[in-house]
C-alpha cells in the first residue's frame, strides 16, 4: 500500500496566492483583523504557549471556542458557579464584588458579540482564499503524480490536513480513479462516509482512497449526516469548516473515523509520500512514527531540512516544492522501491 499524505505546501505549490500556507495566512490578515483586540490577545497567548513556533489560524479559532465555552459556563444559572455569580450571591463570599456586574456584563457580551464577530471575520477570510477552485491548467504537476500512482498495483490511500478542493479537482479533470466519497444526489450531493466504514479491514489491491482528515470549505452536517454545498461562499455562518483545526486526538466524527483509518494504513504502507506537510502536528506525527522503518519514504517540500524524527529516517527529501521533476524523480524511486511488492 502507498501512502500518500499531503499538507498545506501541497495547495500552495499550485497557487500561493489562493491557498496560502500557515505563515503567508497571517501575513496577509487584513488589519481590521490584526487590530481586533480580541484577536490581539489570543495571538498573544499562544505567542506564550506555543514558545515562538508558528500559529495556526485553526489554533486561533480553537482558542476563541475555548474562550466562548468558558464564559457560557460562567455565565449558565443551572451550574454551580453561574448560579453563585449571578445576582448578589457572591456578596455572600467576597467583601468588595462592586464590580461583577460590569464584569459578567463584559463576559456576556464577549461571548455573544466579540468572538462570533471575529470568528466570522475570520471564517470569511479562509473560505475567499480556499473554497477557489483550481484553474486545470494549476494542476499538471499534481494530475501526473495521481496517474503515476494509479499505474501501481499496491492500493493508494491520500490524506490531506487541507480544507480546500484542490485533489479533488485534480482527481475530476485527470478522470483519476480515486473514491472520494462525493455522491451526486438528484435534490443534493451527499458525502458516503460508507468507504470509510471498517478502517482495519484489509486492503484490496487497486484500492484508492482520499481522506481529509480537517473537513472541506464545502462540506456542511445536517441531520442526514455531510452533505455538499454548491457554491464558496460563506451563507450566515451555515458553510462550516467542520474541524477547526485543534491539533490534538480528535473525538468527535468523521475525524475519529478519519484518524483511525489513518492508523491503519501506516501500519500496512509499503510505501510512503509527504507532500507539502511541515510536520508540526504532534498528533499526527505520533500516528506517523508507527510506519515500518525499513519502508521507501520521499518528502516533497521547499524546506532546507527535515525535523529530527525517527520515522523520516533514511527519506529521500525532494526540497524543490512539487515540481514536474520532483514528481518524475518520486514515482520513479517508487517503483524501483516497490517492485518487488507487486
Amino acid at each position: 500500500m502507498i501512502l500518500v499524505f499531503v499538507g498545506a505546501g501541497g495547495s500552495a505549490a499550485v497557487d500561493p496566492e489562493q491557498y496560502p500556507t500557515t505563515v503567508e495566512f497571517f501575513n496577509r490578515l487584513p488589519n481590521d483583523i490584526k487590530e481586533d483586540p480580541l484577536f490581539s490577545l489570543v495571538h498573544d497567548f499562544l505567542e506564550i504557549q506555543k514558545d515562538e513556533q508558528p500559529i495556526d489560524i485553526e489554533e486561533i479559532l480553537w482558542t476563541l471556542d475555548e474562550l466562548r465555552d468558558y464564559c457560557k459556563v460562567s455565565l449558565n444559572t443551572e451550574t454551580i458557579a453561574g448560579w453563585i455569580l449571578e445576582g448578589n450571591r457572591i456578596n455572600q463570599l467576597m467583601v468588595n464584588a462592586s464590580d461583577l456586574s460590569n464584569l459578567l456584563r463584559g463576559m456576556r457580551h464577549l461571548e455573544r458579540t466579540q468572538i462570533e464577530t471575529l470568528k466570522h471575520k475570520i471564517n470569511v477570510l479562509v473560505y475567499d482564499f480556499y473554497a477557489t477552485i483550481p484553474s486545470d491548467d494549476m494542476l499538471s504537476d499534481w494530475i501526473e503524480l495521481l496517474q503515476g500512482l494509479t499505474e501501481h498495483e499496491l492500493p493508494v490511500e491520500i490524506f490531506t490536513t487541507n480544507y480546500d478542493r484542490v485533489l479533488e479537482t485534480a482527481i475530476k479533470v485527470g478522470k483519476i480513479n480515486v473514491e472520494t466519497g462525493r455522491r451526486p444526489d438528484d435534490v443534493q450531493p451527499i458525502q458516503d462516509m460508507t468507504i470509510w466504514d471498517n478502517p482495519s479491514r484489509p486492503l484490496t489491491k487497486k484500492r484508492r482512497r482520499l481522506t481529509k482528515l480537517h473537513g472541506s470549505v464545502d462540506w456542511q452536517r445536517n441531520q442526514e449526516g455531510i452533505i455538499i454545498r454548491t457554491g464558496s461562499a460563506l451563507e450566515n455562518e451555515e458553510h462550516l469548516i467542520l474541524y477547526p483545526g485543534y491539533k490534538g486526538e480528535p473525538n468527535e466524527e468523521p475525524f475519529f473515523q478519519f484518524h483511525e483509518h489513518l492508523r491503519a494504513v501506516v501500519q500496512q504502507a509499503d510505501a510512503a509520500i509527504f507532500i507539502g506537510y511541515a510536520f508540526r502536528d504532534d498528533y499526527i506525527n505520533t500516528i506517523l512514527s508507527e510506519l515500518p522503518s525499513e519502508i521507501p519514504k520521499f518528502v516533497i517540500n521547499k524546506d532546507d531540512a527535515l525535523p529530527d524524527s525517527p520515522f523520516l529516517e533514511g527519506c529521500k527529501h525532494l526540497n524543490d516544492g512539487l515540481t514536474k521533476e520532483s514528481v518524475e524523480t518520486c514515482l520513479r524511486g517508487l517503483y524501483i522501491n516497490t517492485s518487488d511488492s507487486f
